[in-house]
C-alpha cells in the first residue's frame, strides 16, 4: 500500500507541461482510485461501500487536480525565466565580445549616439525647468499677471499702482484670487553687525495664489494691509535656517527691519521659487500718499477660476478696461490709451526664451534622428561583413528569433553606452546653460538633472535602439 502512495506522490511531481495538465492528473488519480476500489472490493465490500471507502481516503479529486496544475505551472514558469534570464546573459556576453572586436565601429557609434543624446538631455532639462514646471506650485496654469499699457507714455506691460491695486482686489466676478507683491530690501538691526536683506511687501492674498501651506506657523491675512496690523513677517525657509537655524521657536519672535520691529509668525515651505532671492515678506501698508501720487510699483498677479480660458481672461481685461476708462477718478488721459492686459505666468517667467527652447528642442531632435539614421548604416555595413557569421550560426540551428535577439542586444549595449557618456555630456552643457543665468536668462539658474530629465535620457536611450536597430535586427532575421 505504501508503494502505491509513493508513486502517486512521485507522480505529483511530474512536470507535465502548460497543456493537458489537468486531464493527465485526472487520469493519473482515476487510475489509483480504481487500483483502490478493486483492493477493497477483494476483501469482501461490495462495490458501492468500496467505491466510498476509497473516495473518503483520496479527498477532493477536482481540488487535488487543480492543485497539482497550479504547483506545476508555477514551476514550469520559473524554468522559463530561468532560462530566458541565462540566454540574455550569455547574449550579453557574446555582445560584448563583438563589440569590442570591432573597436572602430563601436567608438564612432557611441559617440554618435552620446552627442544625440546628451544634446537632448540639456534641451529638455531647460525646456522642463522653463516651460513645463516653471514653478513647483499647484494650479499654475490658472495664474496670471496683470498689466497696465499706456502707449502714449510708451509704457507696455507696466505694474500696477496700489490704487489699482485695491480696485482690483475687489473684483470677484473676474478673479478667485487677486494679490500683488513689491520688492523692496531691509536692512536687519538688532543683533550683531547689520545686514542687508532682500525683501517684499504683498497685498491680497498672495500665499493663496500659489496655494502655501507655511512649513511652521502660519500667514498672515489679505486684510493686515487695510487695518494697521502689518508688523508682521514670514520668513523665507532658506533665511530661516540661516538666521533662525530651523529652530521651529522662531515663531513669536521679533525681528527689526530697517529699525521697526516685527513679529515673525510663519516661514514659508521649502522649493518656493518665485522671486527666489525674497528672504522676508511683509504686508504691504497702503497710505495715502500712495493712493494719490500712484507710484507704479506693485506685480499683480490672479488666479482664474476653474475651466476659465485664456480667451475669456482676455475678455474679462477688455471689460476691466472699459470701466476704468469710463471712471472720471480713475481714467488716464485719453492720449496715453490706457489698457489692462496679462498673460500667463508661465509665459512671464519663459519670456524670450520660450521660442528658443522649441526651435532648440526640434533642432536636436533632428540631430538625434540623423545620429540613429548613422548608426543604422553602419550596422547595416557591418553586418554585410558578418553575414558568413551569421549563416553558419543559422545552418547551425540557430532561429530567426536568436539572431535577432542577439543584434538586439547589441544595440541595447551600444545605445547603454551612448546613454550613459551622452548623460556627462548633458551634465557639463547643463552647467554652461546655468552660466547663462548672470547674464540674460535668469530662468536657467535652477537647471539640474532631476528625476524628469533622467527619465527622458532613458526613454530617448530606448528609442535610439528601436530607430537604428529595426532596419538591421530586421535583415540579419532573414539570413538564409
Amino acid at each position: 500500500m505504501s508503494g502505491r502512495w509513493d508513486g502517486l506522490r512521485h507522480a505529483f511531481r511530474l512536470s507535465l507541461g502548460k497543456r493537458g495538465v489537468e486531464r493527465e492528473v485526472s487520469d493519473e488519480l482515476r487510475f489509483h482510485l480504481e487500483e483502490r476500489i478493486e483492493e477493497l472490493m477483494a476483501t469482501g465490500l461490495s462495490r458501492a461501500e468500496a467505491e466510498r471507502d476509497a473516495r473518503a481516503r483520496f479527498g477532493d479529486l477536482p481540488a487535488i487536480g487543480a492543485m497539482v496544475e497550479q504547483i506545476d505551472r508555477r514551476i514550469v514558469r520559473r524554468r522559463t525565466v530561468g532560462d530566458s534570464l541565462e540566454a540574455l546573459w550569455r547574449d550579453v556576453r557574446f555582445g560584448a565580445r563583438a563589440l569590442i572586436k570591432s573597436p572602430g565601429f563601436t567608438i564612432v557609434a557611441v559617440l554618435t549616439l552620446a552627442l544625440g543624446i546628451g544634446a537632448n538631455t540639456a534641451i529638455f532639462s531647460a525646456v522642463n525647468r522653463v516651460l513645463l514646471h516653471p514653478l513647483n506650485v499647484p494650479l499654475l496654469d490658472r495664474i496670471y499677471q496683470v498689466y497696465q499699457n499706456m502707449p502714449g507714455l510708451h509704457l507696455e506691460k507696466g505694474q500696477l499702482t496700489p490704487s489699482e491695486a485695491e480696485s482690483l482686489l475687489a473684483r470677484k466676478d473676474l478673479f478667485e484670487v487677486f494679490a500683488g507683491i513689491d520688492g523692496t530690501e531691509f536692512n536687519l538691526t538688532g543683533a550683531g553687525e547689520p545686514q542687508r536683506l532682500a525683501g517684499a511687501r504683498t497685498i491680497g492674498r498672495f500665499f493663496d495664489i500659489f496655494s502655501l501651506t507655511p512649513a511652521i506657523g502660519h500667514f498672515y491675512h489679505a486684510e493686515d494691509s487695510q487695518n494697521g496690523n502689518t508688523r508682521v513677517a514670514v520668513l523665507s525657509n532658506a533665511f530661516w535656517r540661516s538666521w533662525a537655524g530651523g529652530d521651529p521657536g522662531v515663531v513669536g519672535r521679533s525681528i527689526e527691519l530697517s529699525g521697526q520691529t516685527y513679529q515673525v509668525i510663519g516661514v514659508m515651505p521649502a522649493g518656493f521659487d518665485y522671486r527666489q532671492s525674497t528672504q522676508v515678506y511683509v504686508p504691504l501698508e497702503v497710505t495715502q500718499r500712495m493712493r494719490e501720487q500712484g507710484p507704479w510699483m506693485i506685480t499683480a498677479l490672479a488666479r482664474v477660476r476653474s475651466g476659465e480660458t485664456p480667451e475669456q481672461f482676455t475678455t474679462g481685461m477688455a471689460r476691466l478696461t472699459a470701466e476704468f476708462t469710463k471712471d472720471p477718478a480713475k481714467a488716464p488721459s485719453p492720449e496715453y490709451h490706457f489698457s489692462f492686459s496679462g498673460e500667463s505666468l508661465s509665459d512671464r517667467l519663459a519670456g524670450d526664451l520660450k521660442p528658443l527652447l522649441v526651435l532648440l528642442m526640434v533642432a536636436v531632435s533632428l540631430v538625434l534622428l540623423i545620429a540613429c539614421a548613422n548608426v543604422a548604416n553602419l550596422q547595416l555595413v557591418r553586418g554585410s561583413g558578418r553575414a558568413r557569421e551569421l549563416a553558419v550560426r543559422a545552418a547551425m540551428g540557430a532561429g530567426r528569433w536568436p539572431i535577432m535577439r542577439q543584434l538586439i542586444v547589441e544595440n541595447a549595449l551600444l545605445a547603454g553606452a551612448g546613454g550613459a557618456l551622452g548623460l556627462g555630456l548633458g551634465y557639463l552643457a547643463i552647467r554652461s546653460l546655468r552660466g547663462l543665468q548672470a547674464t540674460r536668462f535668469p530662468a536657467l539658474r535652477d537647471l539640474h538633472l532631476d528625476p524628469p530629465v533622467l527619465g527622458f535620457a532613458a526613454a530617448v536611450t530606448v528609442l535610439a535602439v528601436l530607430v537604428f536597430g529595426i532596419a538591421p535586427t530586421l535583415r540579419a532575421g532573414r539570413t538564409s
